[in-house]
């Protein structure tokens, strides 16, 4: 946090409070960051202590200012002493009186703050905020309503199994980055660990995210405004820890606190709250304007959202796109169109925004298809923990029913991984009544790149797809390709256990069913193509829609095969000009594949992964884009070498 700084020892902390109450000044300010002499003198201990973190392992790398911070544990170590943080649960780090004397007409607030991560309901490292009344002879939790009193208020409601916590709301989640986690759910609860149980390093726990996390500040309201204390009252500030079995001693920190009588500049970003559509929605209407709306805060006491800075931060295919301006539609809820899409278009979208000192934020990545296929789900969208122990071969399945009014086929299956560049193999069973049975397809060796967090998807070319008859059964699921634990991309499950006999893991050959629902979803399509069209092989049903499809193999080496489909054409045209080319991620042309009228019909081209001049290209990403008529689509593909 910007602070103007006044660097005191808090040996002296108490006089220098009473000094300052003594003098006839409008206006005061105390700011503290633990760099000077023993910075906790004079405060109310119990569990807390002083890191430098540039020394430290455990717990933040970097502090806010210096290289001192406060926090609970109060050693730098590996896990709470008898791996049991409930002793904490009660743990207080309590300021010096201070006498709100005639100077202190207003009582403001504020610190930076850093907590380790897990994100179950129960399973948290966080504190709640309370101000101790020595006049009244009261405590009592600053923001309890959770009524934004604290910007930005708590994170979460502490759960049913820890009284006497039980319904308070605590910070908890918010210094998770939401970079981390698209569906804004900083779960990364990767194993249950019992107390006592010596907990392993954030860097085998956690190998694949950044080296630390992120510092947020907190301001207050005015408290004495407020009814938290009256002019004259004594009062203290305390930060009360709560934390659980599963926390491995990084603990919760903060940094830069500061106790004012004015009103604190405005620090804080505003809140953004995407409103709709919903993560992963699917938007049935090809080709028309997708509408977003969200609603942007800047908190009470800020500075207010500069409309002229509302927009739309949009991908289309993993592409980046032109950003688009939000309209205020009234109140705090903002309003912006991306432009329509045909069918089986991938995009990502977001919306940033600033408030009028340019303070800049943005929403978690959210993702939709313009399709017209069918979501099949057993999960809540909220990620809660992945199985250990699995070797190459083992897995997951989940067992779905195709509708009943139509025939279907797979369109996509949906893996949510907690880990980025895993390789697993894809695969589709029978089912024979419960655990998956005959195999039917299987696609080896996929990797799931940078995807991790959230869902990966794996689209079927469409003559590679599967098709299921009405109600009938079927397994979609994913096999580790190898016992290397560091290529695992760690499947997870959401942990509520709703639905049984529906979610299972497989491990050395035998199927067993999961504890929760295994976060594999898939999606299938109405079947409106029983035979191939004009490209040679017989048939004479027609595709219902341009389509692009996944090239297959994904990644490849030497080449691989794309498929795209043409539908029948408007105005009594037999052809329209098609074009299908093979871009470098810097837009430049590496090979036109096809270049022709096409007839309406299904089609496969196959690429040898070679340029224009026929020599071989290098490893890497590359796009391909299909142009027939007025449709364009553009893809991905992976060449491995």
């Amino acid at each position: 946090m910007n602070t103007k700084s006044v660097l005191l020892n808090y040996a002296t902390l108490a006089i220098a409070i009473l000094f300052l109450t003594a003098q006839p000044l409008s206006a005061i300010r105390q700011d503290f960051d633990f760099e000077g002499g023993n910075p906790l003198a004079g405060w109310t201990v119990d569990g807390w202590g002083v890191r430098d973190v540039s020394a430290c392992q455990y717990g933040p790398q970097t502090a806010p200012s210096g290289v001192q911070v406060v926090g609970v544990p109060e050693v730098c170590q590996q896990y709470y002493p008898n791996g049991n943080p409930s002793q904490y649960w009660d743990a207080g780090l309590t300021t010096p009186s201070l006498v709100l004397t005639g100077i202190w007409p207003s009582l403001y607030i504020g610190f930076d703050h850093w907590g380790d991560f897990e994100g179950l309901t129960d399973e948290f490292d966080g504190v709640i905020l309370q101000l101790v009344n020595l006049t009244q002879n009261t405590t009592v939790q600053i923001d309890s309503a959770h009524i934004n009193h604290l910007n930005p208020s708590y994170d979460a409601i502490i759960g049913t199994t820890n009284p006497p916590l039980q319904g308070l709301w605590a910070y908890c989640w918010d210094t998770v980055a939401p970079a981390f986690n698209s569906l804004g759910y900083p779960f990364l609860v990767l194993q249950r660990i019992q107390p006592g149980q010596e907990i392993p390093l954030r860097g085998d726990k956690y190998p694949n995210l950044p080296t630390d996390l992120e510092w947020r500040g907190v301001v207050s309201v005015d408290l004495i405004a407020n009814g938290y204390a009256a002019p004259g009252d004594t009062i203290q500030i305390k930060w009360y820890f709560v934390s659980d079995q599963l926390a491995g001693g990084a603990g919760y920190f903060f940094d830069n606190l500061f106790i004012s009588s004015e009103a604190p500049e405005d620090l804080q970003p505003p809140v953004i709250d995407v409103l709709s559509p919903e993560e992963w929605a699917d938007i049935p209407d090809s080709n028309q304007l997708l509408a977003v709306t969200a609603d942007i805060t800047d908190g009470v006491g800020g500075s207010g959202v500069d409309p002229a800075t509302v927009f739309l931060v949009w991908e289309l295919e993993g592409v980046p796109q032109t950003d688009i301006s939000m309209s205020n539609t009234g109140g705090d809820t903002y309003a912006g169109e991306l432009p329509g899409q045909p069918y089986d278009t991938d995009i990502r979208y977001r919306v940033r925004a600033a408030d009028n000192l340019n303070n800049t934020s943005s929403s978690p990545w959210r993702h939709l298809e313009v399709t017209d296929a069918i979501t099949l789900s057993w999960d809540d969208g909220m990620p809660a923990s992945v199985y250990q122990g699995l070797e190459a071969e083992d897995g997951f399945s989940v067992r779905y029913r195709a509708p009943a009014d139509d025939r279907y086929r797979l369109h996509k299956i949906m893996y949510y991984f907690g880990r980025p560049d895993g390789q697993f193999h894809v695969v589709v069973n029978n089912d024979a009544g419960g655990p998956p049975s005959l195999e039917l397809y299987r696609d080896s060796n996929i990797t799931n790149g940078e995807v991790a967090n959230t869902f990966f998807q794996y689209e079927f070319a469409q003559g590679d797809s599967i098709v299921f008859n009405p109600d009938q059964y079927f397994h979609v699921g994913m096999r580790l390709a190898s016992s290397d634990t560091t290529l695992d991309p760690q499947q997870l499950t959401d942990g509520t256990n709703e639905i049984t006999l529906e979610s299972w893991v497989i491990q050395g050959g035998a199927a067993t069913e999961v504890v929760g629902e295994t976060m594999i979803r898939c999606k299938v399509k109405r079947q409106g193509v029983t035979g191939i069209g004009d490209n040679g092989s017989g048939g004479s049903a027609l595709p219902r829609a341009y389509a692009l499809g996944q090239n297959f193999p994904n990644p490849f080496n030497p080449s691989t095969t794309i498929r795209y489909a043409i539908p029948a054409l408007q105005g009594g045209e037999s052809a329209v000009k098609t074009r299908l080319m093979v871009f470098n991620m810097r837009g430049q042309m590496v090979k036109t594949l096809v270049d022709e009228e096409k007839r309406p019909g299904d089609y496969a081209v196959q690429w040898d992964g070679t340029n224009v001049k026929g020599e071989p290209i290098g490893s890497g990403i590359y796009l391909y884009r299909l142009e027939a008529g007025d449709y364009t689509s553009i893809k991905k593909m992976v060449v491995l070498k």
